[in-house]
């Protein structure tokens, strides 16, 4: 991995409760789908139709757009021209947040505690995790990388971990990290197959002192570990140093790109 510093691994913000309109820089930073066997096109058309509140967004092989939509319990699906084309409807009360799409069209979609598994055509495909429902406390992200394996990050005070499944849905392994990389409330993941390297967004707790009160607040980190899951090395990008905040995030990170 080179030059990890100065653009291969980018973040992006949160998308805002309320906003109506995803471009492709949007789409990608948040949600690689299976890494670099998607090609996107140069950039996608706003869209708007039927969006109302949307969390996350995937692509898949064809560059259509997934959007998770928390107030609609739904997912919504475009074309990269913006076209609506149809939406997968979940129970009540489901406020789907993370997702992302298999190199087969199959659809990974967060609900409660659970990763919910659609077949292409949005038939139900049971869970992740097999037989038994692998359980989350807090999913904030999933992605899957061109073996399709899949990562699910689970934030939560106790439990900061990033869960690998393999494409059968059966777990075979965790990163947590350990001392000072240790997983702290993560946020996103991404994978980098060119090189077999982890991407995953956390917030490390800083301590800061403003005109004379001291506070610990969540930072902004990127760490990198490779297939095995052993720390690498780790960068802060987004801090508020030029307001006298240093360790302050700017906004928290919701996504990874390569």
């Amino acid at each position: 991995m080179k030059n990890r510093t100065s653009g291969k691994a980018r973040a992006a913000s949160e998308v805002g409760m309320k906003m109506v309109q995803v471009t492709i820089i949007l789409a990608i930073a948040i949600a690689l789908a299976a890494g670099s066997a998607f090609a996107a096109p140069a950039r996608i058309a706003s869209l708007e139709q039927y969006v109302q509140d949307p969390v996350r967004v995937a692509l898949d092989a064809a560059g259509n757009v997934y959007v998770t939509d928390m107030i609609h319990n739904s997912v919504l699906v475009y074309r990269s021209t913006g076209a609506y084309v149809g939406t997968l409807n979940l129970p009540p009360k489901s406020y789907p947040r993370a997702i992302a799409v298999n190199a087969n069209g199959a659809l990974y979609v967060g609900v409660g505690s659970q990763v919910k598994v659609f077949n292409a055509d949005f038939s139900s495909a049971g869970c992740l995790g097999g037989a038994v429902c692998a359980n989350f406390k807090n999913l904030n992200d999933i992605h899957v990388d061109g073996a399709g394996n899949i990562y699910a990050v689970d934030n939560y005070p106790e439990i900061s971990v990033v869960k690998v499944f393999d494409a059968r849905g059966v777990l075979t392994g965790t990163i947590s990290g350990s001392d000072a990389s240790r997983l702290n409330k993560p946020t996103a993941v991404a994978v980098d197959d060119a090189n077999g390297e982890i991407i995953i967004a956390d917030q490390p707790d800083v301590v800061v002192t403003t005109n004379g009160t001291t506070a610990t607040v969540s930072g902004t980190r990127i760490q990198v570990f490779d297939a095995q899951g052993k720390y690498l090395l780790s960068f802060s990008p987004l801090t508020k140093s030029q307001e006298g905040l240093a360790g302050v995030n700017l906004w928290q990170v919701m996504g990874l790109a390569l």
